[in-house]
């Protein structure tokens, strides 16, 4: 995945790009339809999405070869996929002072919190890189691509493997996969 900040021609604005090779599963919705649903159940403290798609004819084979059959673990198919957020802001390791990290982090729990509560969407994946500090000092919950409905939760519908930033994990699930 790459992110990089790009200026868009239509606004005149600096806009987030992220350029990334999504998980292609009836349980995994692209990032961009996530956004729009926890726009539409307004969740506080995350992006607006100016669009996302697909990039056309670039889905990777490899999971479609003889070698790729014999592994005791599938091969997840891929998606070029591009998602460009109006909002973007500096890493929560760059906080200026406790204060600023300390918002931040609040903010994000807010996200979460209501996207749980509100959308029913669970994001799985939170880490230092995944919370922004805006301009104001505010902190945004970014990097929606591996969370989860929690009606595909309690349909019992998951990954093949786990995902997610493994210093977040929880300890057990490190020490028993299974």
């Amino acid at each position: 995945t790459r992110v990089v900040t790009v200026y868009c021609v239509e606004t005149g604005k600096l806009v987030l790009l992220k350029d990334t090779w999504r998980v292609v599963s009836p349980s995994q919705s692209p990032e961009h339809t996530i956004y729009e649903e926890l726009k539409k159940h307004r969740v506080r403290n995350i992006c607006t999405c100016k669009e996302g798609s697909d990039v056309l004819d670039q889905v990777t084979k490899t999971q479609d070869t003889s070698m790729a059959r014999r592994l005791s673990s599938p091969l997840r198919r891929l998606q070029h996929y591009r998602l460009f957020l109006n909002e973007f802001g500096r890493s929560l390791t760059d906080f200026k002072n406790t204060k600023e990290m300390v918002t931040a982090v609040r903010d994000a729990i807010i996200a979460h919190g209501d996207a749980y509560d509100k959308a029913e969407i669970f994001h799985r994946d939170i880490s230092s890189g995944n919370i922004l500090i805006t301009q104001t000092g505010g902190g945004l919950l970014i990097d929606w691509d591996l969370c989860k409905k929690l009606q595909h939760i309690r349909q019992g519908q998951g990954h093949i493997e786990r995902t997610g930033t493994w210093q977040f994990m929880a300890a057990r699930l490190l020490v028993i996969p299974t």
